[in-house]
Formats: structure tokens, sequence, C-alpha cells
């Protein structure tokens, strides 16, 4: 079975830290609340629809691929 990666450590990981991108920036960018940004980064929530808009408005992945990761992640638990 391959390891749980949730994609809150995706965001952090592959979108936040290459960008330089700080908490309250990137939640701004992706149209969040600071605390829901941090509740996904930390993996305690799933990722929201409003946050897997803002990822894909901002060109990062689309809606549907961000729900997949979290589906496969949560079947995973």
């Amino acid at each position: 079975m391959p390891p749980k990666v949730h994609p809150g450590e995706i965001i952090k990981k592959d979108i936040m830290e290459p960008l330089g991108l700080d908490l309250e920036t990137a939640a701004g960018l992706f149209g969040v609340q600071p605390e829901v940004l941090a509740r996904v980064i930390a993996g305690q929530c799933a990722v929201t629809q409003e946050l897997a808009v803002g990822l894909a408005k901002q060109g990062h992945g689309t809606e549907r691929m961000w729900f997949a990761l979290q589906k496969a992640t949560s079947a995973r638990t």
C-alpha cells in the first residue's frame, strides 16, 4: 500500500515552500481563512471546496484532482 500523503502535505511541500508563501499569503491567494489552510496542512481536516477552487484558480491542479487526492487519503485511514 502506498504511504499516506495528505493533500495538505502536498500543498505545503509542493506549492507553498517552493513559492516562498507563508500561511497568511497562501490563504489569501487560495481564498480561505488561514486557520482552514493550517488545519488542512496539518492533516486535521479535508480539503474544502473553497480551497480546491482557490488552488485550481491559481493553476495548482483542478478541483477534481484535489478531491481525488483527499478521497484516496481518506480511504487509506
